[in-house]
């Protein structure tokens, strides 16, 4: 039998980790976005966190941004934390297309 109490639990987290994928995604738009106005790789590793290498990946468009990080939200490794690393992907495109 499925207690109300961890019923509620478990819906609150998964509509929590549902608003987290969507912000995710719209962060992959958003670096797009930034990489179509003219941001280098050597910026959006900077200002993502990310690797060189992750990001020549990410705008090479063989993974995408959310990708990185779900997996490492998966492994438990993402700092800082996503949510910070979806405000930084909208700051971000909104800076590149002042430029």
């Amino acid at each position: 039998m499925d207690h109300p109490e961890l019923r509620a639990a478990r819906v609150g987290a998964f509509a929590a980790a549902s608003a987290l994928v969507e912000a995710i995604r719209a962060a992959d738009a958003a670096i797009d976005e930034a990489l179509a106005n003219g941001a280098t790789v050597d910026e959006v590793a900077a200002e993502m966190d990310l690797t060189y290498e992750v990001a020549e990946r990410v705008a090479a468009g063989e993974v995408s941004f959310s990708s990185v990080v779900l997996a490492g939200l998966a492994e438990g490794w993402v700092p800082p934390s996503a949510d910070e690393r979806v405000q930084r992907a909208g700051a971000f495109a909104n800076r590149t297309r002042m430029q």
